[in-house]
């Protein structure tokens, strides 16, 4: 991350000070709570400019899913697509199978059920499923699982659902935990 000068906001390209960060996603709830999205849309691209140049890692993930939030908030699901693809496609040194990467995948498969997007989150949520069980996070994987069985139901593919529903039951009576 580059070094950000002790302003409030720091206007360069992969400049982000998370007290700002925060704030700034705080400010802008508080508009979209009152209506007044043209304010809360304004402070998301501010967000966004910030985002610009930074390094795709473990700790900008989560930032990078929050303005994801907030423009599917604000009903710009295109830009949060596009955010989401940009970073998916820029995670550098990341190896493949990162659970944070995973996540930010489940996001996208999240923001594609909302579209009926099905062929597409159907093979992202098995992709993330693969990594969890990889790394052992049984309580991911039995989420994203139940996620899939959801999908699958929507569908029409009932044997599929249970299948999944199931997988997921049994990962969780185990703890869900890794």
């Amino acid at each position: 991350m580059a070094a950000c000068e002790p302003s409030e906001f720091d206007p360069r390209p992969g400049c982000l000070r998370r007290d700002w960060a925060t704030a700034a996603f705080n400010l802008a709830a508080l508009y979209a709570a009152q209506g007044r999205n043209p304010e809360a849309t304004a402070v998301a691209k501010r967000i966004g400019k910030s985002y610009d140049g930074l390094p795709i890692n473990e700790d900008t993930i989560d930032e990078i899913v929050k303005l994801r939030e907030l423009y599917t908030d604000l009903g710009q699901n295109v830009k949060a697509e596009a955010l989401l693809r940009r970073m998916l496609a820029a995670r550098g040194a990341l190896p493949a199978d990162d659970p944070a990467l995973a996540k930010a995948e489940v996001t996208l498969a999240g923001l594609y059920e909302g579209q009926g997007r099905w062929g597409e989150l159907e093979a992202l949520y098995l992709k993330a499923i693969a990594v969890f069980k990889g790394h052992g996070d049984k309580r991911s994987e039995a989420g994203v699982l139940a996620r899939l069985a959801a999908v699958y139901e929507e569908e029409g593919k009932g044997p599929e659902a249970a299948a999944a529903r199931r997988q997921a039951e049994a990962l969780m009576a185990q703890g869900g935990k890794s």
